[in-house]
């Protein structure tokens, strides 16, 4: 198998069998990203030195026999949101094009404990606010399985180094379908976990917004890969106060527990989403799929809330920290025109945040009640595969609500989600949806890894060679 395909799992077998060393490892990605990502743009920042320092040390203590952690030598790439100390830092944003952030996030702080070398930092829209990965500092991030087309965003450069085969694993964030979007469309696994279960200090969109509902998670070519990856960044942190205390399972064990006895609703989306002919039929036929491996399905009568009711005023008031820094002289113009529109909205009342509070509260109790019958719910990412890219290079490929607005619905009630790839539409990927409760991610992972041993798709490349 080709070094570049390998996935996390396989490159600690071929480790430990020593028929791989770190330091090829290195060299065949940062060889394979100089060759192909010419043509992707998926990454913002890469210090090939650095990386082959780390795959240096990472080769010594493989040699020494000494104890490897979990991803020892594994590769991994952060969307450009998320603080690797040395490593350039924008957060899409030209405002940010010098910044060099001393210290790791949290999460990368405990990926590198367990072993991971910190491969580059992967393009995203500005400030994450954008369903294209498109900003002024550079080229728009493209599909690796048709150019033309959107990679999605905002987590758009992890989805396609991941899918353009230049990284195992990448790490992205979610406020609204950032990593599950760009899952589907790059066709790779993507993981949400719940919005408290990676501490989210070191992460500019999360931080600087203060948002309560953006997560950070994994995306890969295998389920098992981001259990990987989530398991080494997972758990509370005391300098993250509202990070979850909740006991971390093994996650990699629930990839192989099977789907047997869990209870699958699937969800129609919205009359307003956007479909493509078949798009919809072929995701739910996939999900059916569950019922061969043991799995009951069924169809959810619910109609789940609307989540721009609720995020819009929520969001609208964490804005406040970009509109303060966009009043200072000459900033304005500097920002992607996206930006300035969210800057244009009316700023919610304190009336207003606090009725989407309790319109939060309210629909949270609706989906207690609907997880009392079921373990998972099921949906499509959107009901159609990546669009082209519109000829103006900030405007967005639909407007928000019709791409099926249900991604949203997780982040909003503060559930965790997965994008599994499900099948090709006229050659492009596309994407069945998993959600459940907070918490859950176990069970994702278990009905994740069940459904990719049944219909693998780590086999499918795109044609980027």
């Amino acid at each position: 198998m080709d070094i570049e395909w390998m996935t996390a799992v396989q490159l600690r077998e071929a480790y430990q069998a020593r028929s791989l060393s770190p330091m090829e490892v290195a060299r065949a990605l940062l060889a394979r990203i100089e060759r192909v990502d010419r043509r992707i743009h998926a990454f913002l920042a890469l210090d090939p030195e650095a990386v082959l320092a780390q795959a240096r040390r990472a080769e010594a203590a493989l040699y020494d026999d000494e104890p490897l952690g979990p991803l020892h030598g594994v590769p991994i790439s952060l969307k450009d949101t998320i603080d690797a100390a040395g490593l350039r830092c924008t957060s899409g944003s030209i405002w940010r094009a010098d910044r060099i952030p001393a210290e790791d996030a949290i999460s990368v702080a405990r990926l590198r404990a367990a072993g991971a070398i910190i491969l580059g930092k992967t393009n995203t829209s500005e400030f994450a606010t954008c369903g294209r990965t498109v900003n002024r500092l550079g080229l728009e991030t493209v599909n690796p399985w048709d150019t033309s087309r959107t990679s999605a965003g905002s987590s758009g450069g992890s989805g396609a180094a991941v899918a353009a085969g230049m990284g195992p694993i990448a790490i992205g964030t979610d406020a609204g379908g950032s990593i599950r979007y760009p899952a589907a469309f790059n066709g790779v696994f993507g993981l949400m976990a719940s919005s408290d279960l990676v501490p989210k200090l070191g992460n500019f969109e999360i931080n600087a917004f203060g948002s309560p509902f953006s997560s950070i998670g994994p995306l890969a070519r295998s389920v098992r890969d981001a259990a990987l990856a989530l398991q080494a960044m997972a758990g509370h942190d005391p300098r993250d106060a509202m990070s979850s205390r909740r006991p971390v399972p093994d996650y990699l064990a629930a990839c192989d527990e099977g789907v047997k006895g869990l209870r699958v609703g699937w969800v129609t989306p919205p009359a307003s989403a956007h479909r493509e002919p078949g798009v919809e039929e072929a995701v739910r036929a996939a999900c059916d799929g569950f019922e061969s491996l043991g799995a009951s399905v069924g169809a959810l009568s619910e109609t789940l809330p609307v989540p721009s009711d609720i995020s819009g005023p929520i969001m609208g008031a964490a804005f406040q920290e970009i509109r303060r820094l966009a009043a200072e002289p000459g900033r304005r113009r500097m920002l992607s025109p996206y930006v300035v529109e969210w800057l244009a909205a009316p700023t919610p009342t304190p009336e207003q945040e606090a009725a989407a509070w309790a319109l939060r509260r309210a629909a949270q109790a609706r989906m207690r009640d609907i997880f009392g019958r079921v373990d998972l719910i099921a949906s499509p990412v959107t009901c159609f595969p990546a669009p082209r890219s519109p000829q103006d290079p900030f405007a967005n490929f639909l407007p928000y609500d019709r791409y099926t607005t249900l991604p949203a619905v997780a982040n909003v009630l503060g559930l965790a989600a997965s994008a599994i790839p499900c099948g090709m539409h006229e050659g492009l990927p596309i994407a069945l949806m998993l959600m459940a409760p907070r918490g859950q991610e176990a069970c994702i992972l278990r009905a994740s890894a069940a459904f990719e041993r049944a219909w693998p798709w780590a086999d499918r490349r795109p044609p980027v060679d």
